[in-house]
């Protein structure tokens, strides 16, 4: 009897060990831990030390490979306002360059990132709410915005060419693909108003 009790036993105490194992590892064995997404890293970030007014303008701010330093598609964009004034984002796109035209122009990727205006409040990085875009860091990379009133903006200064241009045009240009060209649009080397980018994904 003493060895029927020991078999009726053992399938008592092995079951719950093999359950307990092959539930804790199958995400595994299934590839489960694959399905969480990539965490966000960072794909741009500058320094915006200096103040200026730029309400009621089109603020293209085109941004060169060099600067970008990863590709994805979750996006998230901080931006920052002056130190002495709020800043009115009317709209927000992003997109890449268009392969012809002028150099501000956006190619047919050209995606809406906010669709009511956003007021941030002076002296005051606001992180906004991440979206899908395909950016490629290999790419030049255009964040357009229409400013509104007020239009405290802060950027980085002695920006070289190779890395990033402004280019600061009529107002309520932001929606549009193949924008006005100069002397509409003044070229500066600056990086206006977005301190950091965000990347959700791989490359």
């Amino acid at each position: 009897m003493e060895w029927l009790a020991l078999v009726l036993l053992i399938p008592a105490i092995v079951v719950p060990v093999v359950l307990l194992f092959g539930f804790a590892g199958c995400d595994l064995v299934l590839g489960l831990h694959e399905l969480e997404p990539p965490p966000l890293e960072p794909g741009f970030t500058a320094s915006l030390t200096n103040n200026s007014g730029q309400a009621n303008q089109t603020i293209v701010q085109r941004i060169e490979p060099p600067r970008l330093f990863k590709s994805g598609s979750g996006i998230q964009i901080t931006v920052r306002s002056a130190d002495n004034n709020d800043l009115v984002i009317q709209r927000l796109f992003i997109s890449r360059v268009a392969p012809g035209g002028d150099p501000y122009d956006s190619a047919g990727d050209l995606k809406e990132v906010i669709t009511a205006p956003v007021i941030v409040p002076q002296n005051t990085a606001m992180t906004l709410p991440e979206f899908t875009y395909a950016l490629d860091r290999t790419q030049p990379l255009l964040v357009i915005f229409d400013i509104g009133m007020p239009g405290g903006t802060r950027f980085e200064t002695n920006v070289k060419p190779a890395e990033a241009v402004a280019f600061v045009g009529p107002a309520g240009e932001a929606a549009l693909m193949d924008r006005q060209s100069p002397p509409a649009y003044q070229s500066f080397p600056r990086i206006f108003i977005v301190e950091k980018i965000d990347i959700r994904g791989h490359g």
